[in-house]
């Protein structure tokens, strides 16, 4: 038993490094830790084409990548999630686990709000295209979603929980934009070059100045 006794975990100070877990993990509610399979984004072409095309966002301490994706209209999925804790911050298997977890039962306490928000934006494509091609009017999409603990240590529960639901309301705010529905644009790496300049070598330049 630790020291906090009966103190419920969200209230505990957030956990160093140095300390991570000791004992059984004691929560202020009871948690499931777990959502069901078809909801996981396990898929190594799905994860693949969300790192590729998926759009960014930021919550401290969450980044993520999502996307829409087009499926099957029998799949009753709305969202599919995968959750990474960088080994290089924490060493320990068990401690990436319990961030894990906690990130994994935040978002099914709040993610109900964005199926919704997801079927209205698909509503709302399905009626914007339904002159131009009549075939989309059909097709269903889910959402993939990464999520990237960026902290450098162990949070409480209902502060992971308070700003997840907040990186929800903005992801929620994203997919009103029409342009979520194609890939992210491509950052640009020209540094201001001309197009057609791109990757070729500048000349050098010599002492004086002349080249």
């Amino acid at each position: 038993m630790d020291n906090y006794g009966s103190v419920p975990e969200g209230l505990r100070p957030a956990a160093t490094n140095a300390n991570l877990v000791r004992g059984p993990l004691v929560s202020a509610r009871p948690l499931g830790f777990k959502l069901p399979k078809a909801y996981r984004l396990s898929s190594q072409s799905a994860i693949g084409l969300v790192f590729a095309e998926g759009h960014s966002l930021f919550v401290h301490p969450y980044r993520i990548k999502f996307r829409l994706a087009p499926t099957t209209p029998d799949n009753p999925v709305s969202d599919r999630l995968l959750v990474s804790v960088p080994k290089r911050m924490f060493k320990r298997a068990v401690v990436r686990h319990q961030i894990r977890r906690r990130i994994k039962e935040a978002w099914r306490l709040n993610h109900h709000d964005l199926r919704l928000a997801v079927q209205q934006v698909i509503l709302s494509q399905q009626q914007t295209s339904r002159a131009s091609s009549p075939e989309a009017v059909g097709q269903k999409y889910l959402l993939d979603v990464s999520v990237l603990y960026v902290g450098n240590e162990v949070l409480a529960f209902d502060y992971l929980e308070k700003r997840l639901s907040l990186l929800l309301r903005k992801l929620q705010e994203a997919l009103q934009e029409p342009s979520v529905f194609g890939p992210a644009p491509k950052a640009d790496t020209s540094n201001g070059r001309h197009p057609a300049n791109r990757g070729k070598a500048k000349a050098p330049v010599s002492k004086s100045g002349l080249q």
